[in-house]
Formats: C-alpha cells, sequence, structure tokens
C-alpha cells in the first residue's frame, strides 16, 4: 500500500474498490477464492456462507447509497445453511472446487458438496 498525501495527487487509479458483496446479515468474519477464481466464498455472523459468482458487465450500487455503481458484477449464487453458530473460524476450496470446508464457532466443520450445496460430513471439533 502506497501512502496517499492530503491532496490525493499521489493516488494510484489502478488500485481501486472492485466490488462490495453486501449479502450477508451479520458481520463478514473469513472470506477464500476458489482456486479457479470464478466463487468468493464467505462466512459469517448470520451463520451462513455466502458464494458469489462474477458476472459478465458491471455492478450496481446499493439503492440510496450515493455510492457509484461496482466495477465487478459479483452476484450470491448459492447460500449454504447448517452451521447453529458464526462461520468465523475458516473456510477453504478443495483444489479442484468441488467441496467447500468451513469451520464454525458450533465447533463443527461442515464439508460442503458444492454441486448439490448441501453438507455430506461434519466431525465435532
Amino acid at each position: 500500500m502506497k501512502s496517499v498525501d492530503k491532496d490525493l495527487q499521489n493516488l494510484d487509479t489502478k488500485e481501486r474498490l472492485l466490488a462490495t458483496l453486501r449479502d450477508h446479515f451479520g458481520s463478514g468474519n473469513c472470506v477464500r477464492w476458489a482456486k479457479h477464481s470464478r466463487y468468493v466464498a464467505s462466512g459469517s455472523d448470520d451463520q451462513v456462507i455466502q458464494i458469489h459468482e462474477r458476472k459478465p458487465g458491471s455492478g450496481t450500487a446499493e439503492f440510496g447509497s450515493g455510492e457509484a455503481p461496482d466495477v465487478e458484477n459479483w452476484k450470491a449464487v448459492m447460500t449454504l445453511r447448517g452451521h447453529i453458530a458464526d462461520v468465523y473460524v475458516d473456510l477453504n476450496w478443495s483444489p479442484d472446487d468441488s467441496m467447500l470446508a468451513s469451520g464454525s464457532l458450533d465447533n463443527t466443520v461442515h464439508i460442503w458438496n458444492m454441486r448439490t450445496g448441501r453438507w455430506e460430513y461434519w466431525q465435532e471439533a
């Protein structure tokens, strides 16, 4: 990160916010890119995992925010439900992006099948 002076003359225009993902109802706690960069998984205090996919074109602005539209268009395409506490600990994709592991404050690790969106295995931590 570069230091930016008060008059913004040193601002590097290549460094900019591309998108803001706002689909959780709680604080976002952990985020992981899929290995092939098609998806982003995010875990939250709302006990769910959101899977976002980059779509063609530019994004939108939150209604009434006065902010500029997102440069990239990321949409929530799947919501994974199964934890009974915050998804706070970690997320990790399998090497082929077919499965996702999630750790929660409910002391479990769930292994999700990304083709079906269901967890297939869990283990008490």
